[in-house]
Formats: C-alpha cells, structure tokens, sequence
C-alpha cells in the first residue's frame, strides 16, 4: 500500500483529544505565534482514531486551544497495529560543567556503575545517566512513576542551571553522544498501554518523553484556523484539488529527520 494511502485525515472536536505529554510553554508560545502570522495549521495532529489519544502534535493542540479552535486536522491511525512503533527521546546536555552533572547525580540519587561500552544493554533497559563512559543507575526500584518523576527533576536541574538541553531519536545516537563530554539521560521504552493510561487518567509525562513511528505522516495541510474556529468542515474539498508527493523514509523535510515516509500535501 502506498504511503498516501495510509493517511486518514479528519476534523476532530478539540474537547475529544486526550494528549499524553505536557508541553513546554515557550514553544508552545514561539508556535503560537507562528501560526497567528500563517494563519494556517500546517501539520495534523497524530491521534489515535479508537481513543482520540494524541500521540504526536501536543504543542501544535496547545497553540490551537490557545487561538480558540473549536476542532482540528487530526491525522487518524490505529495505535494498537504493529504499524505505529513506539520509541524514545534521550535528553542530553552538551559540555555540563561538572557542578551539573554532581547535582543531576544527586537530585536522581544516581550512584556510580561500571564504564558503559557501546554495546551494553545499559542502552536498551533500565534508567541511566550517562556521562564520559560511565553509566550511573538509582539507588531505588525503577517504576513508570520514578521513571517520569526522573525526567522531570532532570529537566528542572537543568533549566535551573541555565544550560541548554537537547533531545535526539534514540535512532540516531552515536557513541560520541555517550562516551564524549556529554550527559544524557536514558529512560526505558514505555509501553503503549503506559502511554494510553497517561493520557486517559491525565497523569501527563513531561514533554519528549516519547517518540511514535507511523506508517506515514501527512505534512503541509494548511487548513486555515477560522475555519477551525467556526467548525467549517471543508477539508475533503480542499484536499481534493491536491497532488500529494511522497518522501520515502528515512525523510528529510524541513530541516527534520524523519524515520516514517512523509506525505506532504502542499
């Protein structure tokens, strides 16, 4: 089946969405702000079509709220298919002074392990903070909670230190990253029912705690926000007068790596 033929679009009432992430609100606001000029939303939201769990697009449903929406394109795929993988966003810090890296040790309760090489499973289970090739590991029972409590106490220390935090696909990793002057904290893949329990019971995982691969993402719909204001539903017509291309995966589109084929409309 052709990538263009997996993409479900639709106009969802914005109350029926469920996100499963928090935001950061200053993207949320450098979004806004974007949008307002193009008066257009650009890119669909990803949801799940069985739940309406946002799965993908939580700052661009944040800035739509903002501006008054009343519905959104909303890209509609099943999340329990084998087709939509789940992944994860390692948090890092380039050159931390070692005064960071004491206090992230200490605010995780991080103690000391043995080197980490490449290959270690360290990589792949468990909750780590990583630093010039050692991996440290917490002192206490890792749980879905003490998971999510971890980034968000990382994600404090460093904003409290003023460093600049980066996050990269778990994907595109490379040695350097981990064993170089870096620091990074690895998380355990969640599971999609973790994920849907989130979003369901409101117990949000802070922002770029999860990373979904589809088996296509629709990009460049430009539907106009007043008519998302005023629930005017022409988004079949619209997109009948187009000729979708595809970009085979991994795709590049604006400036972005992508792991699934993006089907862009513009």
């Amino acid at each position: 089946m052709a990538a263009k033929e997996k993409v479900k679009l639709k106009l969802v009432p914005i109350g029926q969405l469920l996100p499963h992430e928090e935001t950061v609100p200053s993207l949320a606001d450098r979004l806004s702000r974007k949008m307002m000029r193009d008066s257009v939303q650009r890119d669909p939201i990803i949801v799940d079509e069985k739940s309406s769990i946002v799965l993908d697009g939580m700052h661009r449903l944040a800035s739509l709220k903002r501006m008054g929406a009343k519905c959104v394109v909303c890209s509609l795929v099943d999340y329990a298919s084998d087709e939509v993988k789940l992944f994860r966003w390692f948090r890092f810090v380039e050159n931390p002074d070692e005064g960071l890296v004491l206090e992230a040790r200490r605010e995780l309760s991080m103690t000391e392990e043995a080197p980490l090489t490449w290959d270690d499973e360290t990589l792949h289970s468990g909750l780590k903070l990583t630093y010039r090739g050692k991996a440290f590991k917490p002192t206490t029972e890792v749980t879905t909670e003490s998971v999510v409590e971890a980034a968000r106490r990382f994600d404090r220390v460093v904003r409290n230190d003023g460093a600049p935090m980066g996050y990269i696909d778990e994907g595109t990793v490379s040695s350097e990253l981990l064993t170089g002057d870096c620091m990074a904290l690895i998380t355990p893949i969640f599971k999609k029912e973790q994920v849907a329990r989130a979003a369901v019971e409101g117990r949000l995982f802070p922002p770029k705690t999860t990373l979904h691969v589809l088996p296509a993402r629709p990009m460049g719909v430009n539907y106009p926000i007043a008519l998302l204001r005023s629930q005017e539903d022409i988004l079949d017509r619209m997109l009948s007068t187009r000729t979708p291309r595809t970009i085979e995966a991994p795709s590049f589109y604006r400036g972005r790596l992508y792991r699934e084929p993006v089907v862009v409309f513009e």
